[in-house]
Parts: C-alpha cells; sequence; structure tokens
C-alpha cells in the first residue's frame, strides 16, 4: 500500500512526458510551416511573375484550412490555366 503513491505519480509523470513531446513536435511542425509560408508570401510579393509559388502556397492554405486565401489564389491559378500543368490544376 506504500508503493502505490509512487506508481501512480510515475504513471501520470510518464503520460505527460508523453504529451508534452507529442505538443513541442507539433509546435515546431506549425513553425516550420509558417517559415515557409513567410518564405513564399515575401516571395510573392517580390517577384512579379507568380507561377512558381502560387501553387505551393495555395497546397499550404487548404492543409491548414484557410479557404478564403486559398480560394483566391485557386481562383487565379484557374484563370491563367495555360500557365500550370493538370496535376496543379487538379
Amino acid at each position: 500500500m506504500v508503493t502505490f503513491p509512487i506508481v501512480y505519480l510515475s504513471i501520470i509523470i510518464i503520460f505527460l512526458t508523453f504529451l508534452s513531446i507529442i505538443l513541442t513536435l507539433q509546435a515546431f511542425n506549425l513553425y516550420k510551416e509558417n517559415q515557409i509560408v513567410n518564405v513564399l508570401k515575401n516571395d510573392y510579393t517580390i517577384v512579379q511573375n507568380f507561377k512558381s509559388i502560387s501553387y505551393p502556397i495555395t497546397v499550404i492554405y487548404w492543409q491548414r484550412k484557410i479557404y478564403v486565401e486559398a480560394l483566391k489564389l485557386s481562383q487565379l491559378i484557374l484563370k491563367n490555366e495555360n500557365d500550370y500543368t493538370n496535376e496543379q490544376l487538379s
């Protein structure tokens, strides 16, 4: 009966450690994705020709469920459909 609190606290510590690792990895992935979006947006504002940049930004927006921005860029891609491959248009 004396070891019950030690076992109970050990299980809680293991669970919280596992949870903190998962949250830390998600935070790093989100930070990396935000850095990619910022770099692509900076290139988008600098470069007049956004053909090569608009498709990756649109994919990231769809993955992050930012539908308004994704639809705006998708409309631009569809208006200039001669500039993109069939895979990008689908």
